[in-house]
């Protein structure tokens, strides 16, 4: 693929691919000649190579939408690879992503708003009380919120 005018790179590990992935590709469509869409090589609830072929899919209406695999982890790599550095941005949803990325000297990072829906919203709880059992494994404590208001 020739890397157009602008080019963005929006890292996902995709499992499983929603809306919110979706959406946000298309919302940097308006902002930018192309997007990577970047899906981590790691099997976790489906295949990732299955991720990349629905999200090949979804996006098959255009050209400005490319998607690839690739093993690099961006929550954890300090050096951004070298294949990556041709892009003019790297998207990001989270917080906890941003901020690793510019904390190792990635100035190219751009924050885009997560787009969430119902089928979001049902996952993020599911993953977040998956990770109760690891807080308890990790001897956290989790202090339970007071004075909490009632509707």
């Amino acid at each position: 693929m020739v890397i157009p005018l602008t080019s963005a790179l929006y890292p996902v590990l995709g499992q499983p691919p929603h809306l919110a992935h979706i959406l946000t590709v298309v919302h940097a469509l308006k902002e930018f000649d192309a997007v990577t869409l970047c899906v981590m090589d790691k099997d976790a609830i489906i295949k990732a190579s299955y991720a990349k072929q629905l999200f090949e899919k979804v996006f098959d209406y255009t050209d400005a939408v490319d998607v690839i695999l690739d093993k690099s982890n961006f929550d954890e790599d300090v050096i951004l690879p070298h294949q990556f550095e041709k892009y003019d941005t790297i998207l990001v949803t989270d917080n906890y992503r941003y901020a690793h990325l510019l904390s190792y000297g990635v100035e190219k990072v751009k924050m885009m708003p997560r787009l969430i829906g119902i089928n979001d919203a049902f996952f993020m709880k599911a993953f977040h009380q998956s990770m109760a059992l690891d807080r308890l494994n990790m001897n956290m404590t989790i202090k339970p919120i007071k004075n909490r208001r009632k509707t």
